[in-house]
């Protein structure tokens, strides 16, 4: 569940005052309560802006990446480069053990690109209908002239097209 910055700052000012906040529906006390005495830790070490929700736009380049990942290996808490960077300290986690795992390929973004999709072809509806008798043979005849023109035509689009 995502909690609202205001809810997260007045829970911690509950709990500073000594007094535990009302945990929300759907959601189990003992993990509630962790979750406030975390927010109270961080609000604690960095202010109450760290309670603010992380901007998800960010893009870290393998440079930011590699440096964030020294700091940690270094003893730097990874919650506080998180917020320094605005992103998510399990994020960070997680590149350090791709980096303890992998070395510096583990830092590589492996977000596979997706092919375009081809569009679907539309299946022809078949027609049932049976072709219009002819009356008389002067239709038939046109019929016949039309069909050689178009023979002709098609011939002489495929000679310019080779040419």
């Amino acid at each position: 569940m995502r909690y609202s910055y205001e809810f997260k700052k007045h829970c911690v000012e509950l709990y500073q005052q000594g007094i535990m906040p009302e945990c929300p529906e759907k959601i189990q006390e003992r993990s509630f309560r962790k979750m406030v005495q975390i927010w109270v830790r961080y609000s604690n070490e960095h202010g109450l802006e760290a309670l603010e929700h992380i901007n998800r736009g960010n893009k870290i380049t393998m440079e930011e990446r590699i440096k964030i990942v020294s700091r940690v290996v270094s003893g730097e808490s990874a919650l506080s480069i998180a917020i320094e960077y605005g992103i998510s300290h399990t994020s960070i986690y997680k590149w350090v053990r791709q980096y303890k795992m992998f070395g510096y390929n583990g830092l590589v973004n492996n977000v596979k690109e997706h092919k375009p999709r081809k569009p679907k072809m539309k299946k022809k509806k078949s027609t049932n209908a049976k072709p219009a008798k002819i009356e008389n043979i002067s239709e038939h005849e046109e019929l016949l002239r039309l069909r050689e023109e178009v023979a002709y035509l098609q011939a002489e689009n495929a000679v310019i097209k080779n040419g």
